[in-house]
């Protein structure tokens, strides 16, 4: 059985987040989206429209703050022309 994990990046996150003294999304804009001319950002703008989780007894949650944003391990937005200029 394989199950893959994001753990690792989230923990990178972190860690940047500590060294870094901002958070990890701050840090994405200043020192790796903005200096590119890239206008790819968090989520948080579109953290409404996410999917909501299931449990499993089949019931739907909302997932809960700061967890939508995936911090480290994905969570990154844009228009298709940015993400494809990302790439």
């Amino acid at each position: 059985r394989y199950a893959y994990s994001n753990t690792n990046y989230t923990a990178l996150a972190l860690i940047a987040e500590r060294a870094g003294g901002a958070p990890f999304a701050n840090l994405q804009r200043a020192r790796l989206f903005a200096p590119r001319g890239l206008a790819l950002d968090e989520c948080a703008a579109i953290r409404p429209a996410i999917a909501r989780g299931n449990d499993d007894q089949g019931g739907a949650f909302a997932l809960p703050p700061g967890l939508a944003g995936h911090v480290g391990n994905g969570g990154v937005c844009g228009s298709a022309r940015e993400l494809a200029r990302w790439m």
